[in-house]
């Protein structure tokens, strides 16, 4: 049991690891370490500190000059060649003439001259290059040959392969790219928790991207962005209340500028069982024009202060909607609030304009609510009228019957 035990943990390891690049191959480290590594002339020596003086200078032209007539002087002196060719390509790429590093790079590189960690710098550069002009598979294949040459690479490697892994349609692999190289980093650059965070959402690890969220907001609290991916995320884990902290945080903030936000927080509230705190949010919102004045708003801001048993306040932002309204359904509303005052003249009033306007979703039900009323006004037979047409819905069917047989015994 133990042995099997054993066996299970080591093969759970290797499947976790498995996509991470393979580094320091014996044979590639030894490859590049044994490279010839040949003197530097006096004549090419004065030039290539010409040539950095030049640079220092910002004058790019006249080095490039230079070094491209210090190649063809250099020729069959393979160590100073491969140098001013990888000084060149430096050149080139500092001066956007990405295609012509790259084919110096490459050429600095065959010829096998350069010392161990200039030849790891020029392959890091050829990968960085390849990437930028769109050749990924050629990108993956240089930073293959610096991760098997290199005995520590560098936790920066692991960033760019995991956005050639995301380039390659291969999520999985590049989350565990970019999650090794932050375990290596103290102080982890914003760009590399940006992409963490990407990655975790693409992959559905909504808690490793709240970590890196809360990370960014640490050290970048006004960042509206990060505080809206954080409550997509809690929201991803149906976690209402760490959601709803994070939404208040970012409203007192002022990122919530949209209706759909402030109509959303207002919703989240309602459903942590604060429905009078939604209504509050959303009424000085409002006021603030913040959310639009618009039926389907005020509606919502209604259903608030009903949910929160605050019938008396719900009463102004119904007949606001009233004044929009195209159907009998705000109209209904407002009859059903009234009958929850026992205001049966109200009720019957604004339950008589839902079906005057019409478009509900059920007009039988309305009849039904309305013989309530007239059973509470104390008019029976305008009573029977609306039960009467209730019978004709199986769902109001029972409903119905049971007033007309409570009518026909008063």
């Amino acid at each position: 049991m133990k042995m099997g035990l054993i066996f299970t943990l080591l093969m759970t390891i290797a499947v976790q690891t498995q996509a991470l690049p393979k580094h320091g191959d014996p044979k590639a480290v030894a490859s590049f370490r044994s490279a010839t590594v040949g003197l530097t002339s006096k004549i090419t020596f004065k030039k290539m500190q010409r040539v950095q003086t030049l640079l220092s200078n910002n004058q790019m032209s006249k080095a490039e000059g230079i070094l491209e007539k210090l190649i063809d002087a250099t020729e069959g002196r393979a160590s100073e060649q491969a140098q001013i060719l990888n000084t060149l390509g430096s050149v080139y790429a500092s001066q956007e003439k990405y295609k012509l590093a790259e084919k110096v790079f490459e050429r600095a590189i065959k010829l096998k001259a350069l010392p161990y960690e200039m030849s790891l710098s020029t392959l890091y550069n050829l990968a960085q290059l390849s990437m930028g002009q769109g050749h990924i598979h050629k990108a993956h294949t240089y930073l293959n040959e610096w991760f098997a040459a290199s005995e520590s690479p560098k936790p920066a490697g692991y960033v760019l392969h995991a956005y050639i892994m995301m380039e390659l349609k291969k999520p999985k692999e590049a989350a565990e790219s970019v999650e090794f190289a932050l375990s290596k980093t103290r102080e982890a650059p914003q760009s590399w928790l940006q992409l963490g965070a990407a990655l975790a959402f693409e992959n559905g690890q909504y808690k490793r991207a709240v970590e890196h969220l809360k990370a960014l907001l640490s050290k970048h609290p006004k960042e509206e962005k990060y505080w809206k991916q954080i409550i997509a995320a809690y929201m991803n884990l149906d976690d209402l209340t760490s959601a709803l902290s994070s939404m208040e945080l970012a409203y007192k903030q002022g990122f919530y500028r949209e209706d759909k936000e402030i109509l959303n927080l207002s919703s989240l509230l309602a459903q942590q069982g604060l429905p009078y705190w939604g209504g509050v949010l959303l009424e000085v919102s409002m006021k603030k024009n913040r959310v639009a004045p618009l039926e389907k708003n005020y509606r919502v801001l209604a259903q608030m202060w009903m949910m929160a048993e605050e019938y008396d306040r719900a009463i102004d932002p119904l007949k606001a909607a009233l004044k929009q309204a195209k159907d009998g359904e705000t109209s209904l509303r407002l009859g059903q609030l009234y009958m929850e005052k026992e205001n049966w003249q109200e009720a019957q009033k604004y339950l008589q304009q839902a079906l005057n306007k019409g478009g509900l979703n059920s007009p039988e039900s309305v009849h039904l609510a309305l013989g309530i009323v007239f059973v509470s006004l104390m008019q029976n037979s305008e009573a029977e009228k609306h039960f009467k047409i209730s019978l004709k819905n199986e769902k109001t069917k029972n409903s119905a019957q049971q007033w007309l047989n409570h009518i026909s015994k008063s």
